[in-house]
């Protein structure tokens, strides 16, 4: 795992900005690529980006206004071919980040369904979000 640096995003973005334009293609959320930008770029930085072979992700630590609960959010997970066969590094990677900044959990907010039956066991389902237009 290689944290990219806020100045180096830049150098890195056009990768990147793709994958997220293609998932929110077909997993359409919140929010959009280039906030996902500023919050990496801004200083001090919101967001932390960090890349492995096959894949990135974007974390940050957040504090529940309401528990004062530290925790690691995952807020983007992208991974392709051989990457998705690294769960284990990759748990190993957030739970040490995790407990390095002394949070007390890892959350992450997905729409993607994959990523809920490749982490079965690895993460409990909390809660489930459902949406109807109106």
């Amino acid at each position: 795992m290689i944290h990219v640096h806020p100045d180096n995003v830049r150098l890195v973005w056009n990768q990147v900005k793709p994958e997220l334009e293609r998932l929110l293609k077909r997993y359409p959320d919140e929010w959009i690529p280039e906030q996902l930008f500023a919050f990496l770029t801004h200083e001090p930085p919101k967001a932390s980006l960090f890349s492995f072979e096959g894949g990135f992700l974007v974390v940050e630590i957040v504090t529940d206004k309401n528990s004062r609960k530290r925790f690691l959010n995952v807020w983007v997970m992208c991974a392709r071919g051989a990457a998705k066969q690294r769960r284990g590094e990759l748990l190993a990677f957030l739970d040490k980040l995790a407990r390095d900044t002394q949070c007390t959990e890892i959350q992450y907010r997905t729409a993607r369904m994959g990523w809920a039956r490749a982490m079965k066991g690895d993460f409990e389902i909390k809660s489930i979000v459902l949406v109807r237009k109106v």
